[in-house]
């Protein structure tokens, strides 16, 4: 049931920074934060009689606390650059409103203490490089100058894994009549590293008053295999071990007399094996655009 005595969530944030200029080209900044999040709307079971029901209350809370680095260059000759760095903590007793939305379904007790919420990342660096050259600059190459009005952005992005509930191991694929049984703390394991390089090189063509922007924008040009999200069971995110326990043999031996053994557990790693759970693979977009 809904509750339209709900109260609004209460932030206070408390913030400390420090800007520094060395030169008049470059800065840089720190700034460290605390906020504590008080009135968040949690599912609750409500004993009642009858029966009990689940609706919204005002119960969770949450702190989240941090450091923020940042170092900006603005352009010098044909180069410009900028770089961050945060370092954060982010604990409560709920995510969502969703959250306890099992122990509401099962009466169970609701926690009390704080635990990692689910957006709880570490580590995140991002760096931005931009090499240009503006008009009239740039190589000579047979009485032209190529490269004016063209250049290339190159972006860095690496952050530490998100938190998640290891459990025991259940068929996490199908989710047929299974439910998540936790084998550790609340969101005590963190996913893997993610790592992207992304660039992008234009060049502008002045035509009479309008302008056409040519690029070649490649998207995670090395390639990496970016894991997002991990299957409880095993941290991984190309299998839930599942076939190696007794029920997923059997599954396996039921499947066996349509498709074989081997078919049987190939169609399964099959369905393991979600994009979901993984970032972009490399990608190259051709554009141009015209402005006027």
């Amino acid at each position: 049931f809904g509750n339209p005595n709900l109260k609004p969530e209460q932030t206070t944030a408390y913030e400390l920074g420090i800007q520094h200029t060395p030169n008049d080209r470059s800065r840089v900044e720190a700034s460290a934060y605390y906020k504590d999040v008080k009135d968040l709307v949690e599912i609750t079971n409500i004993p009642s009689s009858p029966n009990a029901f689940s609706s919204y209350r005002n119960r969770d809370f949450a702190t989240i606390k941090g450091l923020d680095l940042a170092y900006t260059l603005r352009r010098t000759g044909l180069v410009a650059f900028n770089a961050s760095y945060s370092l954060s903590w982010a604990r409560g007793t709920g995510s969502l409103s969703q959250t306890q939305r099992n122990i509401a379904w099962y009466a169970a007790e609701t926690p009390k203490m704080s635990s990692p919420l689910a957006f709880d990342q570490r580590h995140k660096l991002s760096a931005n490089l931009d090499f240009r050259y503006d008009k009239g600059q740039g190589p000579m190459w047979h009485g032209n100058r190529i490269f004016e009005n063209a250049g290339i952005n190159v972006l860095a992005n690496a952050a530490s894994g998100t938190p998640y509930t290891p459990t025991k191991v259940y068929n996490e694929v199908t989710l047929a009549n299974t439910a998540s049984e936790p084998s550790g703390p609340i969101d005590a394991r963190y996913g893997p590293w993610t790592f992207q390089v992304d660039a992008k090189l234009n060049k502008t063509i002045n035509i009479g008053r309008q302008n056409l922007d040519l690029y070649i924008w490649a998207l995670n040009i090395f390639n990496r295999d970016n894991v997002y999200t991990v299957y409880t069971s095993s941290g991984s995110a190309v299998t839930t071990n599942w076939l190696e326990t007794p029920e997923g043999q059997a599954f396996v031996e039921g499947d066996a007399a349509k498709y074989g053994t081997e078919g049987a557990i190939e169609r399964y790693q099959l369905a393991e094996r979600s994009p979901l759970l993984h970032g972009v693979p490399r990608m190259v977009r051709f554009g141009a655009k015209l402005n006027f």
